[in-house]
């Protein structure tokens, strides 16, 4: 099993995360608690247009929160209003800072959000929730590289590798800007790195679940420490 480095409570009092070791930096946020009328201010004009284009409540307040805090904790990091930031989407839809000086995503699964910050490198995460799922078997053997074919139907957990394979593989594809059409049964992540044929580069894993909620990262530099903060709440 593919196991996270310990999460260090940060001490933002003696905390720098531009330093010269690859650190990852984790915020987690349970978006039930917040009111999305308090976040909708930090939100830029275009990524309120883009959220009221969506028909469906859930989802418009879900990217609000999540944009509108990414912008809180930026503003955190770099001591600037938060809607100075310039977000730019990759042709692939993946979120980025135009200035390129820290890397970053993001996940939802319910009511969760999770950022994820590198400064060292690209960095995928994903969030799911778990779920009973029904058809597991056919659904591995339609989106799972041969090898995790093998190892998951033979697993006396099959649904719990299920749930951790599945969110390191959506990590690594969001990682490289790209969705599920890369095609999870190209490359397996049964080690903790991901064997692509498609990639020169080697991509790291880590993996850890907080009770019912299953977590991936993945990074193209083996980052020395992952910490935790306390996102800027209002």
């Amino acid at each position: 099993m593919c196991i996270s480095p310990n999460i260090f409570p940060l001490k933002p009092q003696s905390f720098n995360f531009f330093n010269t070791t690859p650190s990852l930096l984790y915020y987690f946020i349970d978006l039930s608690l917040l009111n999305v009328s308090l976040y909708t201010p930090f939100c830029s004009d275009k990524e309120l247009s883009c959220a009221y284009a969506m028909s469906d409540i859930f989802k418009r307040n879900q990217y609000i929160f999540s944009r509108s805090l990414l912008r809180l904790i930026l503003s955190k990091f770099f001591k600037r209003p938060p809607l100075s930031f310039n977000i730019l989407l990759s042709k692939d839809g993946k979120p980025f800072l135009d200035s390129r000086l820290l890397f970053f995503n993001i996940s939802h699964s319910d009511s969760y959000l999770g950022i994820l910050f590198s400064n060292a490198s690209e960095v995928g995460l994903d969030l799911q929730k778990f779920r009973p799922i029904t058809n597991l078997s056919s659904l591995i053997r339609r989106f799972f590289h041969p090898l995790e074919i093998d190892f998951l139907l033979s697993s006396p957990d099959m649904e719990g590798e299920f749930f951790r394979l599945w969110t390191l593989k959506e990590a690594y594809v969001k990682c490289l800007g790209h969705g599920i059409s890369y095609g999870f049964h190209n490359f397996h992540c049964l080690n903790d790195q991901v064997t692509d044929p498609k990639m020169d580069t080697v991509f790291y894993l880590s993996y850890f679940c907080l009770s019912n909620l299953h977590i991936g990262f993945s990074t193209s530099v083996s980052h020395l420490f992952l910490y935790q903060d306390s996102p800027p709440l209002l």
